[in-house]
């Protein structure tokens, strides 16, 4: 994988993009973004979430669905200072809201078929197709975020069967940790299958892991992993 020093979950995985330029990162069916590109669509959400001007570790919440506008939509999160807050699209506002208001939050990040939801917030859409090369120019002066190791990058939520949903903090660390430090080392350009629900802290594994070690991250779709046949044919 090669011997990194990061110091925090964004200058990560600025270092692996250095190292990992033309490798891919997210497939998605037919769609698939290296590293590069990753980083040139997410740097691009982050200069518009910069110019909302939130205090730097800010809760920022995120309305997708698996795929590629939600990790495009974390890794800005993350470039630009602040946590992501990944939230259930099969929820209510109301529910959604209360979450969110126990955070303070002010910032909504949806993909295009959701930005009509939860519109008592500050919003912006994220949408990788419409995110291209032209935009390279807007995202220059764009500074990244320089949050050291012990710095908050995620926040889920417990489902509340007993009670009202608790809010479970993840740290750079630890997520650094499993990617340089795990049982199983992760070679670059490897391909990891991301199955898990993105409202549960298990999607790291899924999401962060692989892609600070230089592999792709591997969408699969939210009824395949139920299909057992369809799973299989999936993973080969």
């Amino acid at each position: 994988m090669g011997s990194l020093e990061p110091c925090g979950l964004a200058q990560a995985l600025c270092q692996q993009v250095r190292l990992s330029k033309t490798t891919m990162a997210v497939k998605s069916d037919e769609q698939t973004l290296t590293f590069d590109e990753l980083h040139l669509k997410a740097l691009y959400l982050a200069a518009q979430i910069l110019q909302k001007g939130l205090p730097v570790q800010s809760p920022i919440a995120v309305l997708s669905p698996r795929g590629i506008n939600h990790i495009v939509s974390q890794v800005a999160v993350i470039y630009a200072g602040g946590y992501c807050v990944p939230l259930d699209i099969r929820q209510p506002d109301g529910y959604l809201n209360q979450l969110l208001s126990r955070l303070s939050c002010r910032l909504v990040i949806t993909d295009p078929e959701r930005q009509e939801r939860l519109s008592q917030y500050d919003h912006l859409v994220a949408n990788h197709e419409e995110i291209n090369a032209h935009c390279k120019a807007q995202t220059a002066e764009t500074v990244i975020s320089s949050n050291g190791p012990d710095a908050l990058t995620h926040i889920f939520h417990t489902s509340g069967t007993t009670g009202t949903p608790k809010a479970v903090q993840l740290h750079a660390e630890g997520i650094m940790s499993r990617a340089y430090h795990g049982l199983h080392p992760i070679e670059r350009g490897e391909r990891f299958a991301q199955v898990s629900n993105i409202t549960f802290d298990a999607s790291i594994l899924d999401i962060w892991v692989p892609l600070l070690a230089g592999a792709a991250v591997v969408i699969i779709p939210q009824d395949v992993p139920l299909d057992p046949e369809a799973f299989s044919k999936r993973l080969r």
